[in-house]
């Protein structure tokens, strides 16, 4: 897959320089805000200036109606914990590591629509030889699961698309998908999928190459992934071949899929627009 770096942009909160990486079906910057949901490192600049508020007042058309969710692995920030009827239900605290006290942690997504499978675990604070995030008092998840040297963890988000198909009636996509990709290793690797087939890959290689003043295994930064060209996922995979890959706040969007014209139109007037810059050119 061809990868290209745009150097020269600051990322937001950091003093590292990013390069955005511009690959065949996305773009993928750096960079996030302090959320004001939580006292976690960094989440989607998308999410800024949104609170626990607004999180527990989330239906499944998105955080303020904006077809954004987030997954915080905290209790306490679960979605549409203030509506009359939750559709996003209970919490799943089957992932949640048995070492040390865990109880404020769970997968919140999973009765909404996210079907979470594989070597995943669940925790609160940092575990040396095990799992790091760099704070102590909010939950993240990570891979392999604990007693575990090698994971591979699944997130399939055909549930809750097909749901938000349902409720406007028109085929619906994922277009973004942002995360805090915690102490950045070369043996970590993050696949989107559509329909079983790859369409982009992210590795600990591609970060620490794109940020400067990253340390391997150390720092971490926050990743936004903007899918173009038509182009959606529908699953992420995340694999480490070492102990560990940590991740929080992970934000997607849900969006409308063009029609098929529409594509056709859109790419007939980037063609007409190419044809008049070559003449003026000329």
């Amino acid at each position: 897959m061809k990868k290209i770096f745009l150097v020269g942009a600051f990322c937001a909160f950091s003093i590292n320089v990013s390069a955005d990486l511009i690959l065949d079906n996305a773009t993928v910057t750096f960079g996030g805000v302090t959320p004001d949901y939580d006292n976690s490192a960094l989440t989607s600049a998308l999410l800024n200036g949104v609170d626990a508020n607004d999180l527990a007042n989330t239906g499944l058309s998105g955080i303020n109606n904006t077809g954004l969710f987030v997954e915080t692995f905290d209790n306490a920030t679960n979605l549409g914990t203030a509506l009359a009827i939750n559709p996003f239900g209970p919490v799943n605290t089957d992932f949640n590591s048995t070492r040390g006290d865990n109880t404020s942690c769970a997968v919140n997504s999973a009765a909404g629509g996210v079907v979470t499978t594989g070597s995943l675990s669940v925790r609160k604070g940092d575990v040396g030889g095990l799992a790091k995030i760099g704070y102590q008092d909010n939950c993240f998840g990570y891979t392999p699961e604990d007693n575990q040297r090698t994971g591979t963890v699944s997130i399939d988000f055909n549930p809750i698309i097909a749901s938000a198909a349902a409720l406007t009636g028109t085929e619906m996509g994922i277009d973004y998908l942002g995360f805090y990709w915690a102490t950045i290793d070369t043996y970590n690797t993050f696949t989107f999928r559509s329909d079983g087939l790859d369409v982009l890959e992210l590795t600990g290689s591609d970060l620490l190459n794109a940020v400067s003043g990253l340390q391997r295994g150390r720092d971490g930064q926050y990743v936004n992934v903007f899918f173009n060209n038509g182009v959606f996922f529908d699953e992420l995979e995340v694999v480490s071949t070492g102990r560990a890959a940590e991740f929080d706040n992970i934000v997607n969007r849900i969006t409308a899929v063009p029609e098929p014209s529409t594509l056709a139109i859109f790419a007939l007037g980037l063609m007409g627009l190419a044809s008049r810059r070559f003449k003026k050119q000329a």
